[in-house]
């Protein structure tokens, strides 16, 4: 019985509809709880069977299960607050219902009232929630267990050189296996009972899906607050499941009985639900050991399947106490019917198709009388089950038909009335429309407003039932074919013309779906909804991002035209449901007993989940968390709502377009780090997330320069026979040095210090915050640029200098060079900060990038007492203390640096060629630069031979370098001109005239550089390559200007492509005058060579 979006003889009258959007979001005083595409609900099959067996639920057949084990309610628990204001999407006015679906129940069965007591409610009375005393930790482990040997592949055996690249597809299962087989992912009494537990349920997968990039986000983000509370010694607890996916995993158990010859209307309930079983034992842990693979630290010991025995008595105790409130009736609802699948979907589940069909327009008799009234629509069939014909009430060619009857064709002269409804839109075709309302959601609309008869055409199968009189038996498109033909031999049939039409399409078979009239069960949710969204405007539970905290005019819009409304369906085998994955966050921690870990974890701390399942999900969470206790406790803390992974252009991932990027093949070529962390950095809660395999590459070759930053450090470590390693090691875990030990470090050495505790401070205030794209880019920079391209490189310095070496090295020995004793301390220090400041951001890194931080931090030494047998399970960072002074001065050192290296670029200066440098500099800077003369050697390549540091205390360096004709990193400005020649240190009151050719680098206040450039450029050679690139864009520019002046161009192109030229224009003149200034300085460079 093919059909549009909305039947097509109401096209047009649509505009003026009351109701609108697909059949399930008609009914104005519902919000339907439905399972989406991810198929993210609880017991639906095994739940038919607890109801029909409960003596407190539905008692069906004589036969009855013993009620849950009952206990007092617990005390509340108190919640963190902040300054939310506006209304959740709960709070939304048509938030009134809900369906529950009992697939089992029949005309006759019986609902049982509750025995007195009452099992114990997730939460209790109470306005917040204390820390707990020791005694609700007593069923958790006291400290971290011994591990296991760790294996060769990630510590690398005795004797073998660690390798040069990092190869993760070695250490990743291994590694994994090592953590899960330790126990290291189980929850650990707190050492400090004050902190209070921190607990994730993981959204449950489909039993029967395969990975994407939707589950490699929430594992990702999951985890990294997971691992983040474990080492900061919370009793942290990430609990696992999976979801038995109704109707997906039915299609598969069908699949698997017709090739056996078997189908489940013939075998029965229970055979088919032992099947189910066996399916699920036979191919349930496909998915999670794909989760595995992206390392979620899951306690997959209290792992849960939603069709487990105590899970589907919490649906049952939930059905019962909300039916025994008042909260739950039943009525009639229209559904989308999948005849393949004998079973509804909900509008999620149907995709619609712009598709080529026909309209047949036909004479509708008017009873007792010779006039016809004529109509349209895209579907004959119907016509059997039409209830009424349908005018304006304002249109006068029909006023006279108003309360009369008409004949409906192909019945044998039944008649229905004719009415008036404001619904239709007289100005789009005939003006008259059939009314169907057991097969059209607007037509079932009317009837309601009309109290007319709905007439059920269908077969659950979709042929034609009984009611469709001598088409009875039919398929719905034979029917249809059927139905036109007499009609025609009848006379009544007018004419037939193309249409396009949108039709929905099952997205799981395809096939053409049905709207057809079901009895539902449904929960009233005024009284659930109003103090969960209490709970939100008075800041017991934060929403991440906050803007959706304020979706109450989109959640009103979605009632309206059907956009965010979802469906509870049934048949006698499968209830796929929203009703019963909304109890998760207690029914997977034992409710409605009062268990250890209900008792010591709920209410959860974070719900991470997509945004587009808010209403679908967490909102019903909210509910029903709250309505099944005394109303005060919500069922988690935060909700974070993440947004949808994407291609890297932004699109949507499609196997269309063929832009979806698959997980496990992206881990397979690039690591599950580099996945996870291209994953979170860049991402902001609530927005789409870009992916793009470059980006993957790039984070891969992050992973590498880690591991030889790595290899670096361990060169210089001489094992645990290093006094001053040995001791940072021991100290790291409570932030290292003191303000005091630190002033007595060098100044390379305070700097990396001080920024590295500023990183510390960064990464937990943003994990803290749930801010995991701000973190991992705080990490990634200090990791990249800081430590590796800075500290590691001047740490360098530190090992290569002798008691012989010259004054430019700085120190007290004779001559200015540093003594045996200071070199020494030099590099006790250097190795001690290395091994601090990358153990550091091992453990920071650690959430975002689990396996390559554990491989490397196992291999540092360590002692015998340090008592963090792995990178996991140690202890979160405390940060120290920060010399903001050394700070400012090394970056003024980084800006010399910098200058020098632009200059050099600038000028095409030999890549290896030593150049000599004069350093104009207030005292501190100027000592500065002498102490640290090995680092510009290094860095900047410069002939520290040929370094020359004079110390200008009369103010002059405020001029020197105004002429500078551009800038050059650091804030440097360089400029050609003269100036002094190369020497040792010098002290004066002020800067020398110019006499030579050189380039003046505007360092910093304080600092200024001079570069002689004699003999380092061939000025001629760099002044062709100049004119000669000059030339060329020259040229480019005198096109643009030609096609922007053309009439033609002006007038004609779209103003984008327009602005977009005059940019290019623009951007070449830019690039002209900066070429142009090189030009001219070089001209002065080289007459001063000359």
């Amino acid at each position: 019985m093919a059909r549009p979006g909305r039947a097509e003889e109401h096209r047009g009258h649509a505009r003026r509809a009351r109701g609108g959007g697909g059949p399930v979001a008609r009914a104005k005083a519902s919000v339907i709880l439905r399972r989406g595409r991810e198929g993210r609900g609880s017991s639906a099959i095994n739940m038919a069977v607890v109801l029909s067996k409960s003596e407190r639920g539905i008692k069906r057949g004589g036969r009855r299960a013993p009620a849950p084990r009952r206990r007092r309610p617990r005390p509340g628990l108190e919640r963190p607050r902040c300054a939310a204001e506006s209304a959740p999407p709960w709070d939304a006015p048509h938030l009134h219902s809900f369906r529950v679906g009992l697939p089992h129940c029949a005309p006759g069965d019986t609902l049982l009232p509750p025995p007195p007591s009452a099992a114990a409610a997730p939460g209790a009375a109470g306005g917040g929630r204390p820390p707990l005393d020791a005694s609700a930790y007593a069923h958790l482990p006291p400290a971290v267990p011994t591990p296991l040997p760790l294996p060769d592949v990630v510590r690398g055996a005795a004797g073998v050189a660690m390798p040069t690249k990092y190869d993760p597809q070695a250490v990743e299962g291994a590694l994994y296996e090592w953590w899960s087989d330790s126990d290291l992912f189980a929850p650990r009494a707190p050492k400090d009972p004050s902190l209070r537990p921190f607990t994730i349920m993981m959204p449950p997968p489909n039993v029967t899906g395969g990975l994407h990039m939707g589950h490699a986000m929430f594992v990702a983000l999951e985890d990294i607050l997971v691992r983040y509370h474990r080492m900061k010694g919370h009793a942290t607890l990430w609990l696992p499941g999976t979801d038995h996916a109704g109707i997906a995993t039915q299609l598969l158990v069908e699949r698997s009985l017709a090739a056996d010859g078997l189908d489940r209307q013939t075998m029965g309930r229970d055979a088919f639900l032992e099947r189910v079983w066996e399916w699920k034992r036979a191919k349930g842990g496909y998915i999670t050991q794909q989760l595995r693979r992206l390392g979620a630290s899951c306690d997959w010991k209290r792992e849960r399947f939603t069709l487990d025995a105590p899970l589907s008595a919490a649906v049952t105790e939930a059905f019962v106490r909300l039916h025994d409130k008042g909260l739950i009736y039943r009525g009639e609802y229209m559904v989308n019917w999948s005849p393949n699948l004998r079973t509804a979907v909900s509008d999620l589940e149907v995709e619609f198709s712009e598709e080529q069909g026909t309209l047949y327009y036909f004479n509708y008799p008017v009873a007792d009388s010779d006039e016809v009234v004529p109509v349209a629509t895209s579907r004959p069939e119907t016509i059997l089950g039409d209830t009424a014909l349908c005018v304006h009430p304002e249109d006068p060619r029909y006023a006279h038909l108003v309360g009369r009857r008409a004949v409906v064709p192909e019945t044998g002269g039944r008649t229905v009335p004719i009415i008036a409804d404001t619904y239709v839109d007289r100005e789009f075709g005939t003006g008259a429309l059939k009314i169907t309302p057991g097969h059209d959601p607007n037509d079932y609309e009317i009837g309601k407003r009309h109290h007319l008869p709905i007439i059920s055409l269908l077969n659950k199968d979709g042929t034609m039932n009984e009611a469709a009189g001598d088409f009875a038996g039919q398929d719905r498109a034979v029917a249809r074919a059927s139905v036109w033909a007499a009609m025609q031999a009848s006379g009544l049939a007018l004419r037939t013309e193309p249409h396009t039409q949108r039709v929905p399409r099952s997205q799981r078979g395809g096939e053409i779906i049905e709207p057809l009239v079901s009895t539902q069960w449904f929960v009233r949710t005024a009284s659930l909804a109003a103090p969960a969204a209490a709970a939100v405007r008075d800041g017991r539970v934060k929403v991440v991002p906050p803007r959706f905290e304020k979706a109450d005019a989109r959640a009103q819009a979605d009632a309206k035209y059907g956009a965010g409304a979802a469906a509870l369906t049934q048949d006698d085998d499968v209830l796929d449901t929203w009703f019963s994955s909304g109890l998760w966050p207690f029914s997977a921690l034992g409710w409605p007993e009062e268990t250890p870990d209900l008792a010591a974890f709920y209410p959860n701390s974070v719900m991470e989940t997509g945004y587009d399942i808010l209403f679908f999900w967490v909102a019903r969470m909210m509910m029903l968390g709250m309505g099944l206790t005394d109303g005060a406790t919500p069922p988690f803390d935060t909700i974070y709502l993440h947004g949808l992974v994407r291609d890297g252009s932004g699109r949507k991932m499609s196997k269309t377009v063929g832009n979806v990027v698959d997980p496990l093949e992206t881990i397979a070529l690039y690591g599950t780090d580099a996945l996870r962390y291209s994953l979170v950095t860049g991402s902001t809660p609530g927005q789409d997330v870009p992916l793009s395999m470059e980006k993957v590459e790039a984070n891969r070759n992050f992973a590498n320069k880690l591991w030889n930053a790595c290899r670096y450090v361990l060169g210089v470590v001489d094992g645990e026979a290093d006094a001053a390693v040995v001791e940072a090691l021991g100290a790291r875990a409570v932030g290292g040095w003191t303000a005091e030990e630190l002033s007595a470090l060098a100044l390379p050495e305070r700097h990396i210090i001080g920024r590295l505790h500023k990183l510390v401070d960064a990464v937990s205030a943003g994990l803290d915050t749930l801010a995991f794209g701000e973190s991992a880019r705080h990490i990634h920079d200090f990791l990249w640029d800081e430590f590796a391209d800075w500290y590691v490189e001047t740490s360098k310095t530190r090992f290569w200098a002798s008691a012989a070496g010259g004054a430019a090295a700085g120190g007290d020995g004779p001559g200015g060079a540093p003594s045996p004793a200071d070199v020494a301390k030099q590099q006790a220090d250097a190795r001690a900060t290395l091994v601090y400041v990358l153990d550091t951001c091992l453990r920071l890194l650690h959430p975002f990038m689990p396996y390559v931080t554990e491989a490397l931090w196992q291999r540092f030494p360590r002692s015998a007492d340090q008592g963090e047998p792995a990178l996991i399970t140690a202890a979160w960072p405390a940060g120290g203390p920060v010399d903001a002074d050394a700070i400012r001065r090394f970056e003024r050192l980084q800006a010399l640096v910098r200058s020098v290296r632009n200059a050099r670029a600038e000028y095409r200066v030999e890549p290896g060629a030593r150049v000599p440098l004069t350093v104009y500099a207030a005292p501190e800077a100027a000592a500065d630069v002498r102490a640290e003369a090995a680092m510009l050697g290094l860095l900047a390549k410069v002939d520290v031979t040929r370094l020359v540091v004079t110390d200008v205390t009369d103010g002059s360096l405020d001029g020197l370098g105004a002429a500078a004709a551009n800038g050059n990193g650091g804030g440097g400005g360089a400029g050609a001109g003269a100036g002094a020649g190369a020497g040792g240190d010098g002290n004066g009151d002020g800067v020398p005239a110019s006499t030579a050719a050189e380039v003046h680098l505007v360092v910093a206040d304080g600092l200024r550089a001079v570069l002689p450039m004699a003999g380092l450029v061939d000025f001629a050679k760099e002044r062709a390559r100049l004119d000669k690139q000059v030339g060329k864009l020259e040229a480019d520019r005198a096109g643009l200007e030609r096609r922007l002046s053309a009439p033609s161009f002006a007038d004609k192109a779209p103003a984008a492509v327009v602005a977009a030229t005059k940019a290019a224009a623009a951007d070449l003149d830019e690039q002209l005058g900066s070429l142009r200034g090189r030009l001219a300085e070089l001209r002065v460079l080289a007459e001063a060579e000359e």
